[in-house]
């Protein structure tokens, strides 16, 4: 799960421990048909996706 998520999430009696290992690591893609990059919902969900959160 995200760690931005774990942290909104987490309680009382949890913690957020991150992983380091090889196979918690990875590589998001976004993808869309060229039908989708032409409607403006499509592209804006796109765009809030790729926007790096303020601070990062």
């Amino acid at each position: 799960m995200p760690e931005s998520a774990a942290l909104r999430h987490r309680g009382p009696g949890t913690r957020v421990v991150a992983l380091s290992d090889p196979w918690a690591r990875r590589r998001l893609v976004i993808c869309m048909t060229p039908q989708g990059a032409d409607l403006h919902t499509v592209r804006a969900l796109v765009d809030a996706l790729l926007a790096r959160p303020s601070g990062a």
